[in-house]
């Protein structure tokens, strides 16, 4: 069902545009001499093959008629929805006494601890916050809420004279915590430098009432003195200069809790550990339903139609061609539809408020067609999802594409740095994982190496070993036949069988030659000289 949101605004602006339109078509009033002659002129031009100056006129009233429609604010309504809020709901502690005035970080702690408490809200988007400032005291700055800017805003407002009482009681903070959260898991983030706390005490009764205290250090272990407002430096009894330094005892506090405890840095890396930390240890939960009136807004359809409307009063054009490019418009392209598709993106946010990143990704990448603005914020949110999958490299692209279309955001340029550190850290950890991978393989190439190298020199060893028993076994069978004189002149068995061969065929070749023979071979007496003289 159509409705409208401001529907009195058609009521109160038709008026004014009737008369205006009266007193341009009639042109009998005074009220003309308010007007340029060209204006006049431009209205009332009609040329031939042109709408005519009556056909200009019902333009222009067509045209200012949709605007004060659009303006109005047509809606489909879609009757009423149920939004229910999801998130874990914290308490951030802050230390506001005076030793967190020194300056051993820029410019200050308590400033330090200020802009990381703002970066730890801007973290957790969708979880309840609430903040609670101590020094001698405590008291409550802002009870558990989802409203960021206004936490940001009360947070800019500390410092360390918000609270006159001396000292440091970071117990009566926790006390604090206690009476304002009811629940069985309660988690509060202390951003301190420590100061000379009983921690003992306070960690017992974080205990008793399932309190989970994550610490944040604020300071360095060398310390600093304590800078008064008037040039002075805090000074002791004794008349010394008092050198307050960072008490490293929170992370005792912290863990015997059941929470966690990280050391303030530069980077925002510290304030998104805790975080992570926090969303692992709890579940999130519904800290809020209401009802909302679901609809669909219209007004970019009457505002566009009114445009070319008010092109065709003021410009002249033939008739065919003002036609043929109302034709045209009145059958949008895909991608102008789309601009205006604002389901897409509510689909978009939903699936990445599940942790459904990749659908997120697939949805918010179909939105196509829309202004600068909604370019960049889908983009960015685009980077977002890739981030959350652990893809740095393409949410450095997205993020970088974001700043292209909106160079002064903060969120953009803060994930955009984030990002990248992720990427070169995880670009650091895959060398590092290829070089153990690579020197596995070595150690491996070697050990198999070694083994076959250590085969080879047992298999010597044994042949070595079997060629010493063979020479050991053959000098002794020489030392035995030296010893026993029957064997010295027996011949060789082998030999003796080579002799018998060889004789046994030269009387073959002998028996072979005598066959061949027609006459046996005789012996006769051969006479030489005298006949009684016989000589062989």
């Amino acid at each position: 069902m159509i409705e409208f949101v401001n529907p009195n605004i058609i009521f109160l602006l038709s008026i004014p545009v009737v008369l205006f339109l009266f007193v341009v078509l009639t042109r009998k009033s005074r009220s003309l001499k308010d007007f340029s002659e060209e204006i006049l002129e431009k209205l009332e031009t009609a040329g031939e093959g042109n709408i005519g100056r009556k056909g200009r006129f019902v333009f222009l009233f067509l045209s200012l008629f949709l605007m004060t429609v659009a303006l109005a604010r047509p809606v489909l309504n879609h009757g009423e929805k149920e939004v229910i809020s999801k998130g874990i709901e914290m308490t951030v502690v802050l230390d506001v006494s005076a030793s967190m005035m020194a300056r051993d970080i820029y410019p200050n702690r308590l400033a330090f601890a200020k802009e990381k408490i703002k970066q730890f809200i801007k973290t957790s988007k969708n979880d309840k916050i609430g903040i609670i400032a101590y020094a001698g005291g405590s008291f409550l700055v802002s009870p558990p809420t989802s409203d960021k800017e206004t936490l940001i805003y009360l947070l800019e407002s500390l410092s360390s004279d918000t609270i006159s009482m001396g000292g440091s009681d970071l117990l009566s903070a926790i006390k604090g915590v206690d009476e304002m959260i009811e629940g069985k898991k309660r988690n509060v983030v202390v951003f301190s430098d420590g100061g000379e706390e009983e921690f003992g005490k306070i960690g017992q009764f974080a205990k008793e009432k399932a309190i989970k205290i994550y610490t944040v250090g604020v300071g360095t272990i060398e310390g600093s003195p304590i800078e008064r407002n008037s040039g002075e430096f805090v000074k002791d009894r004794n008349g010394n200069i008092v050198i307050t330094k960072l008490n490293e005892d929170l992370k005792d506090l912290a863990l015997e809790s059941g929470g966690a405890y990280v050391k303030g840095t530069i980077s925002s890396e510290d304030v998104a550990q805790i975080y992570d930390v926090i969303k692992k240890d709890n579940s999130v939960t519904e800290y809020d339903k209401r009802s909302i009136e679901d609809y669909t807004e219209l007004f970019y359809y009457p505002l566009a139609v009114s445009l070319f409307l008010l092109l065709f009063g003021f410009f002249s054009m033939p008739v065919r061609k003002e036609m043929a490019l109302l034709l045209l418009l009145a059958f949008p392209t895909t991608d102008y539809a789309l601009s205006f598709n604002f389901d897409e993106m509510e689909k978009a946010e939903e699936a990445y408020k599940s942790g459904n990143y990749k659908e997120a990704i697939k949805q918010y990448e179909s939105i196509k067609g829309g202004d600068q603005s909604l370019e960049a914020r889908k983009n960015y949110n685009i980077g977002n999802s890739y981030f959350k999958q652990g893809d740095f490299e393409n949410a450095v692209k997205a993020y970088e594409k974001s700043l292209s279309q909106k160079p002064k955001d903060e969120d953009t340029k803060h994930n955009l740095e984030l990002a990248k550190k992720k990427l070169e850290k995880q670009k650091q950890q895959q060398k590092k994982d290829d070089k153990n991978s690579q020197d596995k393989d070595k150690d491996k190439q070697k050990q198999q190496d070694q083994k076959s190298q250590d085969k080879k020199e047992e298999q010597s060893k044994k042949e070595d070993s079997k060629e010493n028993q063979e020479q050991q076994n053959k000098e002794g069978q020489e030392d035995q036949d030296k010893k026993d004189p029957s064997k010295e002149t027996s011949k060789p068995k082998d030999l003796e069988t080579d002799n018998k061969e060889i004789s046994e065929r030269e009387k073959q070749i002998y028996l072979n030659k005598m066959k061949e023979r027609k006459n046996p071979l005789m012996l006769k007496p051969i006479i030489r000289g005298r006949e009684n003289d016989k000589t062989w």
